[in-house]
């Protein structure tokens, strides 16, 4: 595994928590700033930067990328913000990124999207969205209805991936 896939993985990614051990054990020298930070100057730094938000779609839209990309710190940020973080990253917001996700979709966030019209691809397709992963449990919807907004196929997909 190379230092940039260390560093595309929000499983592995610890942005600028990484130490100077592991960052040199991991090649990751030169790659990030060189100050290394405690998960807690990481998490102020973010809170800070999403409180910059005009409103909570665009929080929410914020916190998923730092989901997408770190969830070390995006679960440790959470846990610090669970009241005021929780109908920002669900329901009630997670309803305007369902209804606009075909226009905000930037990522799969993991997700398999399983095909009706090819039943056949099935296996193929969990094996891809595991990535090597020992999955044990997964979400699965049909999209038919969402938080009393309907049936929004595949921009349902939020609902599984939401937090």
């Amino acid at each position: 595994m190379t230092a940039h896939d260390i560093l595309n993985n929000p499983f592995l990614n610890k942005g600028t928590a990484f130490t100077l051990e592991e960052r040199k054990e991991l090649g990751l020298i030169g790659l990030l700033p060189p100050y290394v930070q405690t998960i807690e100057e990481q998490a102020a730094q973010t809170y800070a930067q999403m409180q910059t938000k005009a409103n909570d779609l665009e929080k929410r839209l914020f916190l998923m990328e730092i989901f997408n990309t770190n969830r070390t710190l995006f679960y440790y940020l959470f846990s610090q913000h669970l009241k005021e973080f929780n109908p920002i990253v669900y329901d009630p917001t997670i309803a305007d990124t369902i209804e606009g996700y075909s226009d905000l979709f930037v990522d799969p966030q993991y997700a398999g999207y399983l095909d009706i019209n090819h039943p056949e691809n099935i296996e193929a397709t969990l094996k891809n969205a595991a990535g090597g992963r020992e999955i044990r449990l997964i979400v699965v919807t049909d999209a038919e209805g969402i938080l009393g907004i309907g049936d929004w196929g595949t921009n349902g997909v939020d609902i599984s991936v939401g937090n």
